[in-house]
C-alpha cells in the first residue's frame, strides 16, 4: 500500500513538473509573440512617420513655387514659368524613365546635375550617354568599350530632362512657346498636385499630335507625357524613383578613360 502511494506522488509529482514546464515554453513563445508585435508596431509607426514627413516636404515645395492658381490654359504656365523658370532648368535630379512605344517598351536611369546629365541603358541596351553643358556636346559609349562617339547637342534630349521648353528665350529672341497649348488646369496625379496640360501640333508630313503632360509642382519636373497622333497612341513616358535637389556632379562627369570620336 504504501509503495503506491509513494507511486501516485512520484507521478503527480513529475506531472506537475511536466505541466509546469509547458506552461514556461507556452509564457516564453508568448513574450516573443509580443515582442515581435511590437517590433512591427515600431516599424509602421516610423513608416507612417516617413511618408508624412514625405507629404508635407511635398506640399512645403508646392506651396515655395509661387504663382497664381486661380489661373487657367496659357496664362496659368506663363504665370508659373515666369516665376519658377529658373528652378525648373536648373533643378537637380535622379530618376527611373518608363518609355513605351508603339512597337516596344523599356526603362533606362537620368541623372541630371542642373545643365549637365547622364542616362544609362538608352533604348533598352547597354548604352551610356552623356550631356556636357559646358562644350555643348552629348557623349555616347558601350558599357566596357573604351571608344566612343561624341556630337553637338543642339538640344536633342532635352525633352526628357527639362520636359518641356515652355517660357524660355532662344537665340536672344522671346519666342512663344505657349502657342500650341489648348489647355491646362490645376489637377492631382498620385496624390500631388500637378499643372496637367495638352498641347497640339504637327509634323512636316501635315501629321497632326496631342501631347498631355502631367508636370509635378512640388519636384518642378515632368512625371508623365503621353502623345497620340492622328488620334492614335504613339508613346508614352512615365519618371519614377525621383530624388531631387542633391549635388550629382560627381555622377554626370563625361570618363577621361574613353576616347570619344567626334561626328
Amino acid at each position: 500500500m504504501k509503495k503506491i502511494i509513494v507511486l501516485i506522488l512520484s507521478l503527480s509529482l513529475i506531472l506537475s513538473g511536466c505541466s509546469s514546464t509547458t506552461n514556461d515554453k507556452k509564457e516564453e513563445k508568448k513574450d516573443k509573440s509580443v515582442q515581435e508585435e511590437k517590433k512591427e508596431e515600431k516599424k509602421e509607426i516610423k513608416k507612417e512617420k516617413k511618408e508624412t514627413e514625405k507629404v508635407k516636404e511635398e506640399k512645403k515645395d508646392a506651396e515655395n513655387a509661387k504663382f497664381n492658381k486661380n489661373l487657367t490654359g496659357k496664362e496659368l504656365l506663363k504665370d508659373y514659368f515666369a516665376k519658377n523658370r529658373e528652378d525648373h532648368y536648373n533643378r537637380s535630379y535622379r530618376a527611373t524613365v518608363y518609355m513605351k512605344t508603339k512597337d516596344r517598351e523599356y526603362k533606362f536611369k537620368v541623372i541630371k546635375n542642373k545643365k549637365d546629365a547622364y542616362f544609362e541603358d538608352v533604348e533598352g541596351g547597354n548604352k551610356i550617354v552623356f550631356v556636357n553643358s559646358k562644350d555643348g556636346y552629348i557623349y555616347s559609349y558601350k558599357k566596357g568599350e573604351k571608344e566612343g562617339i561624341k556630337y553637338k547637342s543642339y538640344g536633342i534630349y532635352d525633352a526628357i530632362l527639362v520636359g518641356l521648353d515652355l517660357g524660355r528665350e532662344e537665340g536672344g529672341t522671346k519666342k512663344d512657346e505657349f502657342a500650341n497649348v489648348l489647355n491646362a488646369s490645376i489637377k492631382e496625379y498620385n496624390g500631388e498636385e500637378v499643372l496637367y496640360m495638352e498641347l497640339s501640333g504637327s509634323n512636316t508630313e501635315g501629321a497632326r499630335y496631342l501631347t498631355k503632360v502631367w508636370y509635378s509642382i512640388s519636384k518642378r519636373l515632368l512625371i508623365k507625357r503621353s502623345m497620340e497622333i492622328d488620334g492614335k497612341f504613339f508613346s508614352e513616358e512615365k519618371i519614377t524613383d525621383i530624388e531631387v535637389d542633391k549635388d550629382f556632379s560627381d555622377l554626370v562627369k563625361v570618363p577621361n578613360d574613353i576616347k570619344f570620336a567626334e561626328e
